[in-house]
C-alpha cells in the first residue's frame, strides 16, 4: 500500500536526520540546521547568509526533498563572511539572530517583563513559525495569525489600516519582485530573476533614501493609512517617509484604498475603483 511506503520513508527520514521540531531557551540554532513541522511539509532553516526561512515541501520533505518553495523569510540577509550566524531564544522571550560578533541582526521585538527558561519555538502544520511562553501562549508568529494585525506572508497587497513590519515583505504574484521593510529604515523593491526561492541574484530596482541615525532598535513599520497614504514610521511612531499621494475629496470619503506590488515590480496605491493614485 502507498501509505505504508510513505510511513516507512518517514520513519527512515526521521532516524537519519534526527528530526527536531522545537527550539528551547539556551539552545542555539546554527546555519544549515533545520526544524520540521509534524506533517513534514514545512521546514525552518537558518541559511549561511543569516536569513531565517520557512520552506514548503508540498509532498513532504521525506517524499520529495528537492521540490520546495519559500513560504516565509525574515529577510535578514547579510554578507556570508559576517557569519556563522545563530538563532537563539533569550530568557525574556526574544527570538534573535546573531552574527559572529554576537550582534543581533534581527529580532522578534517580543521582550517580556519576566524572565523564564520555558519559552520555545515551533512550527505548525500550516507553516506558521510560532514563539510561545511557558503556558503555550503564542507571543510571536510569522504569519501574524495570533500576535499582530500585520498581513500574512506571500501577499502582494495591503488594505487600508494594514501594515508590515521590519523584516517583512510584500511579494508580487509572479514571484519576481518583493518590497522589503529593511533594518536600516528604508523600503527596497528587489527583482528576483529566478523567482524569490532563489535570492542569491536579487537586485534592488527602487528604494527610499532615509538617513536614520539610530537603528539600534529597528522597529520600523509600513502602513497604508485610511487616508490613502503609505507611511513608514520608527519605534517612536515618528514618520520617516510617506508617499504624499494626491487624494481627491471623493476618495478621502470611501477610505477603501489598496497598496499593491505589481508583476512589473511597481508599488501602487489604488482607490476603490482601481485607479492608481500613486506609483513608485
Amino acid at each position: 500500500m502507498p501509505w505504508e511506503s510513505q510511513k516507512k520513508k518517514l520513519k527512515k527520514f526521521k532516524k537519519q536526520k534526527k528530526v527536531k521540531s522545537t527550539l528551547y531557551v539556551n539552545q542555539s540554532f546554527k546555519s544549515e540546521e533545520t526544524l520540521y513541522s509534524q506533517n513534514m511539509k514545512y521546514a525552518v532553516e537558518l541559511l549561511t547568509d543569516g536569513n531565517l526561512v520557512v520552506f514548503n515541501y508540498p509532498k513532504g520533505i521525506h517524499i520529495d526533498s528537492k521540490n520546495r518553495t519559500v513560504f516565509w523569510s525574515s529577510n535578514s540577509q547579510q554578507r556570508e563572511k559576517d557569519g556563522p550566524f545563530k538563532l537563539k531564544i533569550s530568557r525574556y522571550g526574544l527570538l534573535e539572530i546573531y552574527n559572529k560578533k554576537k550582534e543581533a541582526i534581527w529580532f522578534s521585538n517580543t521582550k517580556q517583563k519576566k524572565s523564564s527558561s520555558k519559552f520555545y519555538l515551533t512550527i505548525s502544520k500550516d507553516g506558521n513559525l510560532m514563539l510561545k511562553d511557558k503556558n503555550s501562549k503564542t507571543i510571536w508568529d510569522s504569519m501574524g495569525k495570533y500576535t499582530s494585525p500585520s498581513v500574512k506572508f506571500l501577499t502582494n497587497s495591503l488594505n487600508a489600516g494594514q501594515n508590515i513590519k521590519v523584516g517583512s515583505s510584500l511579494y508580487s504574484n509572479n514571484k519576481r519582485f518583493s518590497l522589503d521593510v529593511q533594518y536600516d529604515g528604508n523600503l527596497v523593491i528587489y527583482n528576483y530573476p529566478s523567482g524569490y526561492s532563489n535570492n542569491s541574484n536579487r537586485k534592488p530596482i527602487w528604494w527610499t533614501i532615509n538617513k536614520v541615525k539610530d537603528v539600534s532598535q529597528p522597529n520600523f513599520k509600513l502602513k497604508l493609512t485610511r487616508q490613502g497614504q503609505l507611511v513608514l514610521s520608527d519605534q517612536n511612531k515618528k514618520v520617516i517617509w510617506t508617499t504624499n499621494a494626491k487624494i481627491s475629496k471623493k476618495d478621502k470619503k470611501n477610505t477603501k484604498f489598496t497598496a499593491v506590488l505589481t508583476d512589473k515590480g511597481v508599488l501602487k496605491i489604488k482607490n476603490k475603483a482601481g485607479v492608481t493614485l500613486w506609483s513608485s
